[in-house]
């Protein structure tokens, strides 16, 4: 790739500054995004098809929860409106999540076949090209569904947004997506030790982590509580702050600080899945396909 250098570093090898390092990668993620984008946007039919079915399976998702909760009421003290909110976190965190990290779930599928060993040819950090090789806009889908999703939260619970529930409200998301990402690089990262990591992405990111998109999980039993604040942390992209914005107190056993605590949880989950990813990459083994 003629031109482009590795970041950080000079022609003569000599590490840069830390802020032009840092605006030399800005630049380069800049290049490699917008080529991948220029090159999904060839296919506009599929990327409106794309975004069309996720809204429409949100609408199908939003309309089992208000079934749920017209047959009930309430699910242990949280209205329609309220469990609304939870959903909204979840697109709005999912939808950032799917756009910016979705490629690394197929990972599994470079280290099958083999083209991961193109990356080590380039001159760029193998995390970096990974995440600069597309930007899945599917997730603009969850993010229109999660935008809807809050504004019929605000109306129904309702939810008075000020300045400073709103800087949260932001933070909240970023952070989901965070956790979310770092649960997924550190997932896929298992490819580089069973290969076949499918299977365990798909039990945790879908089957497990279902069931804090829709419902708050103090519905569940303290098994399932745990795993999905500690292990697994999803509890911090949508139930916890939830609470903040509401300010609502339905932790169990579970101390009312968790409500704040996302940001902290997002970043130390997405340098947990870094480092799980460095570490995998040192076992890495050709296919020699």
């Amino acid at each position: 790739m003629r031109g482009i250098a590795t970041p950080g570093v000079t022609k003569r090898g000599i590490a840069r500054p830390g802020i032009a390092r840092l605006i030399e990668t800005l630049g380069l993620y800049r290049a490699f995004a917008g080529a991948s984008l220029r090159a999904r946007m060839q296919y506009r039919a599929s990327f409106l098809l794309g975004n069309f079915a996720l809204i429409l399976t949100n609408i199908v998702q939003f309309i089992y929860i208000w079934a749920v909760l017209y047959r009930f009421g309430t699910i242990h003290g949280w209205n329609f409106g309220q469990v609304t909110l939870l959903y909204a976190l979840s697109m709005l965190s999912g939808g950032v999540f799917t756009i910016f990290f979705r490629q690394f779930v197929l990972l599994q599928q470079l280290v099958q076949s083999g083209r991961l060993d193109q990356y080590y040819t380039r001159p760029a950090g193998l995390f970096f090209q990974v995440l600069t090789s597309g930007l899945d806009l599917d997730g603009l889908g969850n993010i229109i569904a999660g935008l809807a999703c809050l504004y019929f939260a605000t109306i129904t619970a309702p939810i008075h947004f000020t300045a400073a529930r709103s800087a949260f409200l932001v933070l909240f998301v970023l952070s989901g997506a965070a956790i979310k990402a770092g649960i997924a690089v550190a997932l896929a990262s298992t490819s580089f030790w069973i290969v076949e990591s499918e299977p365990l992405m798909t039990m945790v990111m879908q089957h497990l982590a279902i069931c804090g998109w829709q419902f708050p999980i103090s519905v569940y039993g303290r098994f399932i509580q745990y795993l999905l604040t500690f292990l697994f942390p999803y509890a911090f992209c949508n139930f916890f702050p939830a609470q903040a914005i509401l300010g609502t107190n339905d932790f169990t056993f579970f101390h009312p600080v968790f409500a704040y605590l996302s940001p902290f949880v997002g970043v130390a989950v997405f340098c947990i899945g870094y480092v799980v990813w460095r570490v995998g990459i040192l076992r890495y083994q050709s296919t020699g396909s």
